[in-house]
């Protein structure tokens, strides 16, 4: 089926000027007729057959409206993929704020495990031969980079880099950062420093 062009490289294809609101661009929209207090979603849901005869949901991704407020139209989007012997759950979220969560409604940036997930983890995975990076970059020379550990969202210790004198510090407990040991710039190792 061809809309805006009989020229078609696809079963569906869909041609013309792309509308636009901001920085959201393209040629379809997809409306939920729901009102406005029920937070309204739209979507695309993939399908197929996972038997002889049988299909099932395997995955979506859908735009919803993050609250029941009249007039406030912040909006998410999300993710979802199914696992054998359940129905599909979302998995990834951008909030309006575009905050990513993984697992969960994010409360940061990067939110891996958003409280919803036991055991979250990050890999870094290089290809054989590779060097796995995590990379911090500081906007100017005299700022800090932290690596912070908390129990129950309490601060419980903390990694610290300052870029100010080059030192790497070490907090533990709910100390606020006041580092017990530090290795300075000349790589002399200080305790309760």
């Amino acid at each position: 089926v061809g809309i805006g062009s009989s020229t078609l490289s696809g079963i569906l294809q869909v041609t013309g000027a792309d509308t636009v609101e901001g920085d959201a661009k393209g040629q379809i929209v997809i409306k939920d007729s729901a009102a406005f207090n029920v937070s309204p979603t739209m979507g695309i849901i993939f399908q197929g057959e996972h038997t002889s005869g049988s299909q099932a949901y395997m995955a979506s991704i859908f735009g919803a409206k993050e609250n029941t407020t009249d007039g406030n139209y912040a909006g998410f989007l999300g993710f979802a993929t199914r696992a054998q012997g359940s129905t599909t759950a979302e998995r990834m979220r951008i909030d309006s704020s575009g905050n990513v969560g993984i697992g969960g409604t994010p409360s940061s940036t990067l939110d891996v495990g958003c409280g919803a997930i036991a055991d979250p983890t990050l890999r870094i995975d290089s290809a054989a031969g590779g060097d796995p990076v995590l990379l911090f970059d500081t906007g100017a020379a005299s700022r800090s980079s932290f690596v912070d550990f908390r129990d129950q969202g309490t601060l419980a210790g903390s990694i610290i880099y300052s870029h100010a004198d080059d030192h790497l510090g070490f907090s533990v407990a709910s100390n606020n950062r006041s580092e017990a040991a530090r290795i300075d710039s000349n790589g002399d190792v200080l305790i309760g420093k």
